[in-house]
C-alpha cells in the first residue's frame, strides 16, 4: 500500500473530497499545523479542530466494494471527509461537501 506520506505529498496536503489543508503529525508539529490551519493553539476545542484535519488514506472504491490498495484508488482526505462518506459514491460525497460549505459559508 502506499504510504500516507506519499499521498500527503501527491495532493499538495489537500484533502480529495473539501479540497481544505490537511495535517500529518509526524510531518509538522502541532503549533506549526495549528499556524497554517488558522487554529488557535490551546484554544477551547483546538485539538479535536486538528484530528478532523488529520491526513488519512482513502479508498476511492470502497474495499468492500472491491476496491484495492492500487495507488490510483487511494486519495488523500481529512480524519472529517473520511469518516463521514459512508455508503456514498465518490460524487456523492463531493457533493455532499460541497452542500455543506456552501451553508456554511452563507452563514
Amino acid at each position: 500500500m502506499i504510504s500516507l506520506f506519499k499521498i500527503f505529498v501527491r495532493y499538495n496536503k489537500m484533502c480529495f473530497y473539501c479540497e481544505e489543508p490537511t495535517w500529518y503529525p509526524i510531518v509538522e508539529d502541532i503549533r506549526t499545523a495549528c499556524d497554517r490551519l488558522g487554529i488557535v493553539y490551546r484554544s477551547p476545542g483546538y485539538k479535536k479542530a486538528l484530528r478532523l484535519r488529520r491526513a488519512t488514506r482513502e479508498h476511492l472504491k470502497r474495499r468492500v466494494d472491491g476496491g484495492t490498495h492500487d495507488p490510483a484508488n487511494i486519495v488523500l482526505a481529512c480524519d472529517a471527509c473520511n469518516a463521514s462518506r459512508g455508503r456514498r459514491t465518490v460524487e456523492q460525497h463531493k457533493a455532499h461537501i460541497r452542500s455543506k460549505q456552501r451553508w456554511r459559508d452563507a452563514a
